[in-house]
């Protein structure tokens, strides 16, 4: 009888467990899966191998999402808040970073602006975000998402630069050379950028 007991109480608390769950941390775990596959996706994918159904699939994706996490923006603070700006802000990343990839610096360049102000907004000190993900809790550091940050400025420096305009690329490929996680060959080439700048104001 007294196993019996113990039995059904496991059995009630993993219950409320599971009902504890929002609304909103349920569509947050559903983004994460989505984000996760998208990743997947797009670590794949080569300038030369980019096809219009690539395209196509990551669209619908970012689509979907920003839908769902901006209704989850919009309800809840805290966070369950802050994780959900933090996954759309690299949906929209991702899709700009593949556009920039396949050449369309156009498009790529309104996406990265467009986010700019989040990219912005996030710094060491919003960190770690908490989520939870098939029953378990992931935690993101700073250095989880700074490598992000300053790919976002890499991106912005370089479809000015592509464009000619030097003077509008250079306070982007400052900030993303001052982002301790930014590659040495990204920090060469933004140092080339500045003395490009420089001879030319001459």
């Amino acid at each position: 009888m007294k196993q019996l007991l113990i039995s059904l109480l496991l059995i009630a608390g993993s219950a409320s467990i599971a009902v504890a769950q929002t609304q909103s941390e349920k569509d947050l775990e559903l983004s994460v899966r989505d984000y996760n596959a998208l990743r997947d996706m797009t670590g794949k994918l080569k300038p030369n191998t980019i096809t219009d159904g690539d395209i196509a699939a990551l669209d619908a994706s970012v689509r979907k999402n920003t839908s769902r996490l901006s209704g989850i923006i919009d309800k809840e603070s805290g966070m369950v808040a802050d994780a959900a700006k933090y996954f759309l802000a690299n949906f929209r990343y991702e899709k700009g970073f593949v556009l920039g990839m396949k050449g369309e610096q156009a498009e790529a360049f309104e996406i990265y602006k467009g986010i700019e102000p989040d990219m912005g907004r996030f710094t060491s000190g919003n960190f770690p975000l908490e989520y939870m993900l098939d029953g378990k809790k992931y935690v993101v550091r700073w250095e989880n998402f700074a490598p992000t940050v300053a790919g976002d400025y890499t991106g912005m420096c370089e479809c000015n630069y592509k464009n000619n305009n030097y003077e509008q690329a250079l306070p982007y490929g400052r900030k993303a050379r001052e982002n301790p996680y930014i590659s040495k060959l990204s920090q060469h080439a933004f140092w080339q950028l500045d003395c490009k700048n420089e001879s030319q104001s001459r």
